[in-house]
């Protein structure tokens, strides 16, 4: 979790060192297994998930904040087809930032952002160093669509906050 100085618009405090963004460790539905059948179903490491032939590759959600010019990042994962995902294995180590956008379903459940689970999305390969960024479809007028577009307001930094059990 990285860590800002942010001036708060709501209520004026220095919210120094509270976290710009935050990162889920695997998908909702293998995060759901117990221990014993995520070792059985699933295989997976910090970048890649494969589980009863389903296919995930962990991917960065920026949206910029309104009022600075930083941006909150959910680190999530994107559900794929199986030649995506055979695709960016083979480009994993490599610059694959030009490569064309890939769709894919969000599989994790943003909080405070009702419906973002399982909502559709673009993938956008980076270089070796970096996950790949998501875009939201321009017809999307969800509230995290929105939010990526437009950038979150002070008001809305703090629902996120407090949705991630952040104290403000």
């Amino acid at each position: 979790m990285s860590k800002s100085i942010i001036i708060c618009g709501v209520c004026g405090k220095d919210h120094a060192g509270l976290p710009t963004d935050y990162g889920f460790r695997l998908p909702d539905d293998v995060w759901a297994l117990s221990s014993e059948e995520k070792s059985e179903r699933a295989q997976f490491t910090s970048d890649l998930c494969r589980f009863d032939g389903r296919h995930f590759i962990r991917c960065a959600l920026l949206s910029p904040f309104a009022e600075n010019n930083e941006d909150f990042g959910w680190g999530v994962f994107v559900e794929v087809e199986r030649p995506i995902f055979d695709r960016y294995v083979v480009l994993f180590a490599t610059d694959a930032s030009g490569e064309p956008c890939y769709p894919g379903k969000l599989a994790n459940a943003l909080p405070s952002y009702p419906a973002s689970l399982g909502m559709d999305v673009l993938i956008q390969f980076q270089s070796a160093d970096a996950r790949p960024l998501i875009h939201i479809p321009d017809t999307d007028s969800s509230p995290v669509a929105l939010d990526q577009r437009h950038g979150i307001s002070a008001a809305r930094y703090h629902d996120i906050l407090t949705a991630i059990g952040v104290t403000v």
